[in-house]
């Protein structure tokens, strides 16, 4: 990157931090009382079954980050697959006009964004997948993809990463596991919660199997009841010619 880009994309993300909400406390603040809270009380968990990651700082999970529009608004996640190519939930896509990819301390500006061509059936979502090309290669390592269903094994333990409130997530071990696919929806993988939730703004986030390929990206759920009954990833093995024929036809290469 050289040092106008690196200047420009400083700029770039300052602009968005200031889209946030105002959370810095008064330099001088009213006299408040303080009001002991007995120990058998806790605070309930926001995000059961996840660990909350520093968005802004580098970890194994760099590869996925925040997808926003020209407004700078979240919008929902995206995933690396390649130094500058994003894979999302097409209903992320669906209807925005999107601009940042956001993640490592760093915004990278959408050159372009490309939906499934089977993305709907009428009003019904198919095919839930999309791919944004960046204008240039982005500094995390992109993550690495299945090309088999057979790289997946039933009831194995997975890791989903995505945001909620724009917190960035990652779920604990024994949290998630492979439950298979259905026959009506093959392009489709079932994953479900044994402690936990997948919150709106984790759609177009990851889905890793237990040896850290990305196998899935995060489309819908399913409440009956305050239960869960119903969670789909997109599978990415059943998309990898069309992701990988796609990006190249756009000039993006796959180490």
């Amino acid at each position: 990157m050289t040092k106008g880009t690196a200047i420009f994309a400083a700029v770039i993300l300052a602009l968005l931090n200031g889209c946030q909400k105002d959370t810095s406390v008064s330099k001088n603040p009213l006299p408040t009382a303080t009001v002991e809270i007995p120990k058998s009380i806790s605070k309930p968990d926001p995000f059961p079954g996840f660990d909350i990651s520093n968005s802004n700082t580098q970890n194994k999970y760099g590869c996925v980050g925040q997808v926003r529009n020209e407004r700078g608004e979240f919008v929902g996640s995206g995933v690396l697959v390649a130094p500058a190519v994003v894979l999302t939930a097409g209903h992320v896509i669906d209807g925005e006009q999107l601009q940042y990819f956001i993640t490592g301390d760093k915004a990278y500006i959408i050159e372009k964004v490309i939906l499934h061509p089977g993305y709907k059936t009428g009003e019904e979502i198919v095919h839930d997948l999309g791919i944004l090309i960046l204008t240039e290669g982005c500094d995390e390592p992109p993550a690495k993809m299945i090309t088999d269903k057979s790289e997946l094994t039933q009831r194995e333990s997975l890791t989903t990463v995505g945001y909620s409130k724009q917190i960035k997530k990652v779920s604990k071990p024994g949290t998630f596991w492979y439950y298979g696919t259905v026959e009506e929806e093959p392009q489709y993988m079932k994953f479900l919660p044994v402690n936990g939730h997948v919150w709106f703004g984790d759609s177009g986030g990851a889905v890793f199997e237990e040896t850290g390929k990305l196998a899935g990206i995060i489309a819908s759920m399913m409440i009956v009841d305050a239960t869960i009954v119903d969670q789909s990833a997109t599978r990415v093995d059943k998309y990898y010619d069309w992701i990988v024929d796609t990006a190249q036809n756009e000039g993006c290469s796959f180490e």
